[in-house]
This record gives structure tokens, C-alpha cells and sequence, in this order.
């Protein structure tokens, strides 16, 4: 079962997670690693973990949490714990340097300095740019010189090809499993995507060539960084014997270096409603089950659900996220703020959308629901639906539920190159990674059916 050796599971040996951090990420980005680091330690953080802290690129030892046995909350009052947190905080709030470098090659060999005799499970938290530059290695940087992506070939993660990628006398544990949190969601060449998917894919097969070890995810969200399931199952990923060499991804990546136009991205809503309700005329079996129970004692029991497709890669997150504005006062039910007095909550925010197929495009169990409070007038509600992760085509649907029929649906597909991480949550309006859905519309739309029939 070597191919499941990655596999999370409870431990009896100590585990070990390493963070290695490019010492020019911004302070607001380390802020945020901070927070990241406290919420594992009080959920998911196994008892005498140990979080080993390295600044990259020279892959200096910061600190090492080691996280006591006990309570969640009890950890945080231990005097020695104390300590290593306000040596890690202390580094946290540091001017960034200049480098976003991760000195990758020197991973395996770093860690096999700073691990534990546990044998434990291990695993990695990289944050940093995933394009290379190393003066040490002159032509092997991931950029030209004239700005055109390029990715090592497969080659060149064989014994001997002479590339730093190439496997040295010391391999990662066994089986560990890493994320990867980049500097913004358009890394890459001149935010070329095909770059980004050339170099994701490359770097699957370099830890895979790990003793088989597995990259979990890529994520421009730190909401990520201990989230070690793999985005789209196990791919295992076989090198060619292509040499040892530099290689341009494809032509869109010369067309993307070289500004060659390209046509206006946007989301898009048909401008003709479905004027007939689709077949599906109940809410799925998982999701009925939350609600049966509340038909007979609610006045009203209108549900706004929202589901979408995972992305065009697999080797990406998906995340559309939907949010109910009351237009009167500018009340907004959404993921930070699920429950709203007198206006509604959020269930099912779901944060890396699945295909389950695995063979076609699928909503899969891509669910989140919005519950209108019984008191308010839905003609009032908007609903904004925000691409938050996901690269190219996401499509999505709307659907008005009103105890427990489906009465009116929306369909829509986001076609931006990437989701905006609700940056654009201020501008809505003008963002095409956006989309406004006044709820009068889809009652109108259930109105103009039911008068049909």
C-alpha cells in the first residue's frame, strides 16, 4: 500500500511539520501564518507534535513548538509552549528580507538536520515563490532573461542529469506529505496559467520522486497551509527520459510573455431566464436531511442554494462563495459572518470544491445554502456569488428553494483566469469575478412559471 502512505491518520509516534518561509513574505502574510499556526495547534495539532519554523532561502532554524499532550486550550497555557510562541511571534513580526526563495533542493537535507529520532509522520508547509532563481545554479531559473516561463524537463529529477532538482544522497521521509502557499494567485511568468500548470505538475513529480512523497495542494490562501488532502485524489506522475534542460511550456506561455492580446474575460449570466423550473424538484437527499425537520414549524422556509463545478485544473482549489445582503441596510450573511440576527446564516461553506466523477463535469457535492430568516422579505435580499479560488471556467447555479421545491434557478460561469480571494469584495459591482443576483429576480422568474402551468 505504498501509494497510501501519505495518508493522515491518528498517530502513536510523534509527528513533525515543518514550515519553511521565504523570509520577503509580508508581514500581513506572516500575520496571517501566525493565526494559521495557532488555530492547528488548538484543533488539529496531535499531542508532542513538533512545528520546526525555517527561514528560507538559507534555511535558518527560527524556532521548534513543541506541542504539549493535553487539552487544546491547555496547551496554550503551558509556560514552556509560552515561551516558543513569543520567540515565534518575535520572528513574525520581523521587516520581510528580500528573497522569495524557498532554496527547495535543500529541503530534504534541512529537515534530516533538525528531525527527530520519532520516525513519526512528517510534513511541510512551504511558503514562497515556486518560480526558481538561485545565483548558485545560473540556468536554471524558471524565467528567461526576456521574461518567458520556462519548466525543467523530467529529466532533470533523474540521478545524474547534474540539475539541482535531481535527487541527492539524502530523500525526504518517507511518505510526506507538503502545501504549498504562493505570493498571489497570478505566480508565474508574467501571470501566464499554462506556466503555473507546467511547474505545479513539476513539482508533484519532484516530491513524488521523494520516496514518494506527496504535494498536497497549491494555494495563494493561508486557510490552506495545514490542509494536507490532496485537492484531486493520488495522480501518480512517471519522468521522462527527456534530458536535462530548460524547456518552454507552450506557445500560450511565448504569447503570454510577449503581451500578445487576449480576449476580454467575464462572468457571464445568460441574458434569457429559463422561464420552467429544471427537473430536480427537491434539494438533494444530504442536504434535505438538514432541513425536514424544520418544515412544520417554520412560516416560511426559503433557501438559496448555490453549487458549482470545480476549476479547469486539477492540480488547484475551487472555492465559490456566496453571500445574502439585506439591501435595506447592508447587512451581509457570509463566511466570516454565517449567522445574521433577523436575516439569515450560511451552512455548507464549502472551501475546496470536488469533481466526483472524476470522468465528467460535475456539480458533485459542491452545496452551499443560505437560510432566509422566516421574518424577513426575500424581495428585499441580494445574493452575490464571488470566485474566490479556481482558474478559468467555473460554472455555477443558483437555485431559489421554497420549502423544499426548487422554484427558480440562475445559471452562471465564471470565466475570469483566476478566483480574486474575495480581494474584490469593496468594487463587487465592477469585478468579474463577481456576480449579482437581486432575489425578486428569481421570484419573478418562479412567478412567471407558476402562472405558465
Amino acid at each position: 500500500m505504498a501509494l497510501l502512505s501519505w495518508a493522515t491518520s491518528a498517530v502513536a509516534t510523534p509527528q513533525e511539520t515543518y514550515l519553511f518561509v521565504a523570509e520577503a513574505t509580508p508581514k500581513e502574510e506572516r500575520l496571517l501564518l501566525g493565526d494559521a499556526v495557532l488555530n492547528y495547534v488548538k484543533t488539529d495539532a496531535v499531542d508532542d507534535e513538533s512545528i520546526v519554523v525555517v527561514e528560507t532561502p538559507r534555511h535558518e532554524h527560527v524556532v521548534t513548538l513543541h506541542v504539549p499532550a493535553g487539552s487544546k486550550n491547555a496547551r496554550l497555557r503551558r509556560a514552556d509552549f509560552k515561551a516558543s510562541l513569543g520567540q515565534f511571534a518575535a520572528w513574525l513580526s520581523r521587516s520581510p528580507g528580500t528573497s522569495d526563495q524557498l532554496t527547495l533542493y535543500g529541503v530534504p537535507e534541512t529537515i534530516a538536520s533538525l528531525r527527530g529520532n520519532s520516525g513519526g509522520p512528517c510534513r511541510i508547509v512551504l511558503v514562497g515563490s515556486p518560480v526558481f532563481h538561485d545565483d548558485l545554479h545560473a540556468g536554471w531559473d524558471m524565467v528567461s532573461g526576456d521574461g518567458i516561463g520556462l519548466v525543467p524537463t523530467d529529466g532533470t529529477l533523474l540521478p545524474g542529469s547534474g540539475s539541482p532538482f535531481a535527487p541527492g544522497l539524502v530523500s525526504l521521509p518517507r511518505g510526506t506529505a507538503a502545501t504549498w502557499i504562493t505570493p498571489a494567485s497570478l505566480w508565474g511568468a508574467r501571470g501566464s496559467k499554462d506556466h503555473r500548470q507546467g511547474l505545479m505538475r513539476y513539482y508533484r513529480l519532484w516530491f513524488q520522486c521523494q520516496n514518494d512523497s506527496l504535494l498536497a495542494r497549491f494555494s495563494p490562501s493561508m486557510d490552506y497551509a495545514f490542509d494536507f488532502t490532496p485537492e484531486a485524489g493520488r495522480v501518480v506522475l512517471h519522468p521522462r527520459a527527456d534530458g536535462a534542460a530548460m524547456q518552454l511550456v507552450n506557445d500560450a506561455t511565448v504569447a503570454a510573455a510577449l503581451d500578445v492580446p487576449r480576449p476580454a474575460e467575464v462572468a457571464v449570466v445568460p441574458d434569457r431566464i429559463p422561464p420552467v423550473p429544471p427537473k430536480e424538484s427537491k434539494l438533494p437527499g444530504q442536504i434535505w436531511g438538514k432541513f425536514r425537520n424544520e418544515f412544520p414549524r417554520r412560516r416560511q422556509l426559503v433557501i438559496v442554494r448555490l453549487r458549482y463545478r470545480a476549476d479547469e485544473s486539477p492540480d488547484t482549489s475551487t472555492d465559490v462563495d456566496v453571500r445574502l445582503v439585506e439591501d435595506a441596510t447592508g447587512r451581509e450573511v457570509w463566511f466570516k459572518e454565517p449567522r445574521v440576527n433577523g436575516l439569515g446564516e450560511l451552512q455548507n461553506d464549502i472551501r475546496s470544491g470536488t469533481d466526483t466523477t472524476g470522468v465528467s463535469p460535475t456539480f458533485g457535492d459542491n452545496y452551499e445554502i443560505l437560510v432566509v430568516a422566516d421574518d424577513v422579505d426575500p424581495a428585499g435580499l441580494t445574493v452575490w456569488i464571488n470566485k474566490f479560488v479556481g482558474v478559468g471556467e467555473v460554472p455555477a447555479e443558483l437555485s431559489l428553494i421554497v420549502k423544499g421545491k426548487i422554484v427558480a434557478t440562475r445559471v452562471i460561469t465564471f470565466a475570469t483566469p483566476e478566483g480574486d480571494l474575495g480581494q474584490d469584495a469593496g468594487a463587487r459591482a465592477a469585478s468579474p469575478n463577481w456576480v449579482r443576483v437581486p432575489l425578486s429576480e428569481l421570484m419573478s422568474q418562479q412567478a412567471a412559471a407558476t402562472a405558465s402551468r
